[in-house]
């Protein structure tokens, strides 16, 4: 009878860690005194219920996260680098066409100065453009 007993003993000891992760001492903190079994072991059912319902728990989780986070901070980085590069491109596309805007008017200017000087020589008139 002993025997049976403390073979018993150990199987709920060995129940308590499994399910709950609990020694005696520790579950002997949340001991209640307990009045009515029935609502008990439907609370207790609900409860294993709605744990089940959760799903498995992802092992793998922080060092899933830990990647993902590394990916984002080096993708955020990299649109940074972007949008500074198209700032940058834009202020040189502005700028060189502000330098052949400059030159074109430039340019036409010393065309039309050397027309009228040509068209002079050759029919001996002045034509203004």
């Amino acid at each position: 009878m002993k025997n049976r007993l403390e073979n018993e003993i150990e199987v709920l000891t060995n129940k308590l860690w499994e399910e709950y992760e609990l020694s005696i001492p520790q579950a002997v903190k949340y001991k209640k005194d307990i009045k009515n079994i029935s609502e008990i072991s439907k609370r207790v059912n609900e409860l294993k219920s709605n744990i089940r319902l959760l799903g498995d728990v992802n092992v793998n989780s922080i060092e899933e996260y830990k990647r993902v986070i590394e990916r984002y901070t080096f993708l955020k980085q990299q649109r940074e680098d972007l949008i500074n590069a198209e700032k940058s491109l834009v202020g040189v596309i502005n700028e060189m066409v502000q330098r052949m805007t400059e030159q074109f008017k430039f340019n036409f200017r010393v065309i039309r100065e050397n027309f009228n000087i040509t068209f002079k020589e050759l029919f001996g008139g002045v034509m203004q453009i």
